[in-house]
């Protein structure tokens, strides 16, 4: 183990200049955490709170496995719902 003065008066190497990310890529990894955080949800909410959490389950089942297709899908399935959303607030 070293100490903090050693270790601030290392050199550590610079970081190198960043290159852009693909914004494809950028969704795709964050879909993918949205979905394990669902699915860790899924497992602990029946857990955390049985009256509920059968039911929340299978609600967050249902998003998880809307999710789960490929970016353009997801995204159109997103839009839709929304516009869908949006019309059914408007009538109430």
């Amino acid at each position: 183990m070293i100490s903090l003065k050693t270790y601030l008066e290392m050199e550590h190497e610079k970081a190198g200049p960043r290159r852009p990310e693909d914004p494809a890529d950028l969704l795709a990894a964050t879909l993918s955490s949205y979905r394990a955080v669902l699915l860790i949800t899924q497992t602990s909410s029946v857990r955390a709170c049985p009256p509920i959490g059968t039911e929340l389950q299978k609600r967050l089942a249902e998003l998880e496995k809307n999710i789960s297709g490929t970016i353009t899908s997801t995204l159109a399935s997103i839009k839709f719902r929304r516009e869908v959303a949006l019309r059914k607030s408007k009538f109430r």
